[in-house]
């Protein structure tokens, strides 16, 4: 079936979706060049990509039950049948013999239906919305998109029976609360129905109309890199070009990875980190808020036993470890240590899990003090990557 791929009202391209939701020619009538998506724009059959890498994946937590019971073919079939709507960006698929537009089909303005994890919504199928938010939305815990009071929020699971990483979205939240910075995601608690765990959080949408988010994946793709900087680098280069403010986005990175740092956050891949996008400039406006620190303080992965184990943290970022993600930040001294949640904090806020045992507790409360006080110390000029260990790799007492 043919769709013409669109931006708000402006068409962009021509392309064709076949009956299983996958797109499998673009046409060479483009309409707007400057509206095609940045991500993998620069590769052969990047649209296909694209548009492939925007469905549900697979590895979601009981996607694949709902799409069988709901009559789903896959994932591309659900995102082509709810026409690609995102409440991310703007871009959606028009079938070209319809009268369909932005502003009577888009999910900022309209009502839209909310797939509660794996379970159907609950009324008569008649009276409901036309589409869903779901069928675009990333990420592998179980989250879906609904209204409440009037916004567009997004309420997140957890990886399994503990509530460990709605817990770390609150604790990042308070993070950087407690710093007086302006950019991140504000996540709280809530619970919900017939799930495992006792707590998901839930955030506002921070896109809208008029601003759209381009990941930092979208912006490395869409350039060819230079073998002589690192990744990180090209990154913002191209984000600069784009419209960003350098000295701010160096800013918002460093607090970012300050944070990420303390919380022994561990994936802050390409798609956790973000910026806005005016819908009508294509200027890049900002780093989008910081968002998705949920797997931090360990979460799936093994637990530290010694502080040698809180010097080898890896990293599924720019780089492998902490110790080179750190050589990013150009101004470590930004966060406020003694503004910081003390670990007394972080203690009763996992508490509030009866799921977490009192050993996990104690070790995750010991890394986080362990952290500040080596960011302490980094900020006082000394290198805890230097420090010597006893024959057996225990820590020597002042880290003790």
């Amino acid at each position: 079936m043919i769709y013409v791929l669109m931006h708000r009202n402006d068409p962009v391209i021509v392309v064709n979706i076949d009956s299983s939701g996958q797109m499998r020619d673009v046409s060479t009538h483009i309409y707007n060049r400057d509206l095609l998506p940045l991500r993998h724009q620069t590769e052969t059959n990047g649209l296909v990509r694209w548009w492939k890498e925007r469905a549900v994946p697979l590895s979601r937590h009981g996607i694949q039950q709902f799409m069988m019971e709901r009559g789903f073919d896959g994932p591309e079939d659900y995102l082509v049948k709810n026409l690609g709507l995102s409440l991310s960006d703007t871009y959606w698929i028009k079938p070209a013999d319809s009268n369909l537009s932005w502003t009577n089909i888009n999910l900022y303005e309209n009502d839209f239906r909310t797939d509660y994890f794996s379970y159907p919504q609950d009324g008569d199928e008649r009276n409901m919305p036309a589409y869903s938010a779901n069928s675009s939305l990333q990420g592998d815990v179980e989250k879906t998109w609904t209204i409440r009071n009037g916004d567009r929020v997004l309420i997140k699971g957890n990886s399994s029976a503990r509530s460990s990483e709605s817990l770390n979205e609150v604790l990042a939240s308070e993070l950087y609360r407690r710093q007086g910075y302006d950019n991140y995601v504000s996540y709280e608690l809530v619970h919900i129905k017939d799930v495992e765990y006792q707590f998901g959080c839930v955030c506002k949408d921070f896109t809208s109309p008029a601003q759209e988010l381009v990941t930092a994946y979208d912006l490395i793709t869409s350039q060819k890199k230079q073998n002589q900087i690192s990744y990180y680098q090209h990154m913002m280069d191209v984000a600069v070009q784009h419209g960003s403010n350098r000295e701010e986005l160096q800013r918002d990175l460093d607090m970012m990875l300050l944070g990420d740092f303390l919380l022994s956050g561990n994936d802050r891949h390409g798609n956790n980190i973000g910026f806005l996008r005016d819908t009508e400039t294509l200027k890049l406006l900002r780093m989008a808020p910081i968002y998705d620190s949920g797997r931090s303080l360990f979460v799936g992965a093994d637990m530290p036993s010694q502080m040698s184990d809180l010097l080898k943290v890896s990293t599924n970022s720019f780089a492998d470890t902490e110790k080179k993600m750190l050589s990013y930040v150009q101004d470590k001294s930004l966060l406020d240590i003694s503004k910081l949640p003390s670990p007394e904090w972080v203690r009763e806020l996992y508490e509030k899990d009866p799921e977490q045992s009192e050993g996990r507790i104690k070790i995750i409360t010991w890394a986080y003090e362990k952290k500040v006080d080596m960011l302490r110390d980094i900020q006082l000029g000394r290198d805890p990557y230097k420090i010597l260990f006893s024959p057996s790799g225990q820590k020597k007492a002042d880290y003790e």
